[in-house]
């Protein structure tokens, strides 16, 4: 667990709140445009999520 909380969240599916947008059951957002234009890396999301928490956890 990455928050090291004992909240517990529920999934829930797509179609317990539809939109107006028609979206793909899966996608994956392609990052090398933006790698070969800035010349940057972009981290792993679960790598952001951590970093993320622990900014959360300090202004608390």
């Amino acid at each position: 667990d990455i928050s090291h909380t004992t909240v517990k969240a529920n999934p829930i599916p797509g179609s317990a709140y539809p939109t107006k947008a028609v979206r793909p059951a899966f996608s994956v957002m392609d990052k090398s445009k933006i790698k070969s234009t800035f010349n940057i890396t972009i981290p792993y999301w679960r790598d952001s999520l951590v970093k993320c928490i622990e900014k959360l956890k300090e202004n608390n």
